[in-house]
């Protein structure tokens, strides 16, 4: 034992914190966001009972920021549990947090997105803030002034969402944050609204509130790629529902310039979403016309795994027309994509690139290339550990023999 001070230090070991006198209760999460750091969250209040989420509610109303940030943290670590998300859904307090988006504070703007985001991890929660986010549309504030001068800092790489696709009547809370002026801001706004895109009617909601606009733009001028690669995550859950507000926006020319970026996970979400739009007879157009492919060249030589079946996945929807197919033999991508057919690594890129070369065979200079050169190499790729991958090769096979 050795005196330092007033603190008195122990040399031997302790081996599980529940040991200490009194014990340090287990965390939540692994990273916990600590809004209040005078406050030692491992031993502070819990709320239980009944009538815990009421009296939260009624921190959530405190002038004091302090209590409002303790309530919206006890309610982070809470609303984990579905049965409390469900009385915090009947109690309107998702609402309350909702409109703690529209505060001066960005702490307490980041703490109510951090609960909003765990919230939307339950549909329950997705389909509470949807709602919320339609009723603020028509709020008789005056958003935009509010949103404009916060903190008395500005950013210059932001766009004045006016002058460009939307309308401000057109925008919720939500909406409007996604262009805050602090990055950490935008970020767990980004992540809501992706948590939001992946939930059962989470597409459709944001849809019918305008985010896809909102979305298109956050993506051709954000600055950081973490938040980039947030907000191409939450597109890509949208245009799930809905391709041809994103086309008509021109949102595949601003995708395919995302595609040279460089960074890994944003070329990635690119061709994600890229995939998505091509879906639509109207996308399919677009690639042509844009001449896609070529840029999808350097992501097929890629170290990332992840970023090579997102680019096969792209090109096997670009490839349906006959113009496409016939562009893809005369870039001779055809021996790039059996090689990645037979990488035996990732069963998602083995399906994208046996599609694409399904695809590219069903024209007939790409038939007669495939015949004469690889089919042997298609034949002899190791299927036995998947199903599906074996019967995508047979079709495969099948179109490559086929004899008019």
């Amino acid at each position: 034992m050795q005196d330092y001070g007033n603190t008195i230090c122990f040399s031997r070991k302790i081996s599980k914190p529940q040991d200490l006198e009194p014990p340090f209760l287990p965390l939540l999460r692994n990273e916990p966001n600590i809004f209040t750091p005078n406050n030692d969250i491992t031993r502070a209040e819990i709320a239980y009972g009944r009538w815990a989420l009421p009296q939260l509610l009624k921190g959530l109303h405190a002038e004091n920021i302090e209590r409002c940030l303790i309530a919206i943290d006890s309610l982070s670590n809470l609303f984990h549990d579905p049965e409390k998300l469900y009385e915090a859904v009947e109690l309107k307090i998702l609402d309350r947090i909702h409109e703690l988006l529209k505060s001066a504070k960005a702490i307490i703007r980041e703490a109510a997105l951090i609960a909003l985001g765990i919230a939307c991890n339950h549909y329950v929660g997705s389909d509470a803030v949807i709602f919320a986010e339609a009723q603020s549309r028509w709020d008789p504030e005056n958003l935009f002034e509010s949103f404009n001068v916060r903190d008395g800092t500005t950013s210059e790489d932001e766009m004045d969402l006016t002058a460009s696709y939307v309308k401000p009547v057109d925008l919720g809370r939500l909406a409007i944050i996604l262009s805050d002026n602090y990055a950490s801001v935008r970020y767990k706004a980004a992540n809501v609204v992706n948590n939001i895109s992946k939930s059962w009617l989470g597409p459709e909601g944001l849809h019918e509130n305008n985010f896809i606009p909102v979305l298109l733009e956050r993506a051709a001028f954000e600055g950081f790629q973490e938040i980039q690669t947030e907000v191409l995550d939450a597109l890509h859950g949208c245009l799930q529902y809905d391709q041809l507000k994103a086309l008509k926006l021109g949102g595949m020319a601003l995708l395919s310039k995302l595609l040279q970026n460089n960074d890994s996970k944003v070329r990635i979400s690119s061709a994600n979403c890229i995939a998505a739009l091509a879906m639509h007879p109207v996308g399919k157009i677009q690639a042509i016309e844009l001449d896609l492919l070529p840029l999808l060249i350097p992501l097929l030589f890629s170290e990332d795994v992840d970023e090579l079946a997102s680019a096969a996945g792209c090109i096997s929807f670009i490839t349906m027309t006959t113009p496409s197919k016939i562009r893809a033999v005369q870039l001779k991508i055809v021996d790039r994509l059996v090689f990645l057919a037979g990488y035996r690594i990732s069963l998602k890129l083995q399906l994208n690139a046996v599609k694409a070369l399904t695809n590219i065979s069903e024209a007939t200079k790409g038939r007669a290339l495939l015949l004469n050169s690889y089919v042997e190499r298609i034949e002899a790729i190791p299927c036995d550990h998947d199903e599906t991958l074996r019967r995508a090769i047979q079709i495969l096979i099948k179109v490559i023999r086929w004899l008019p």
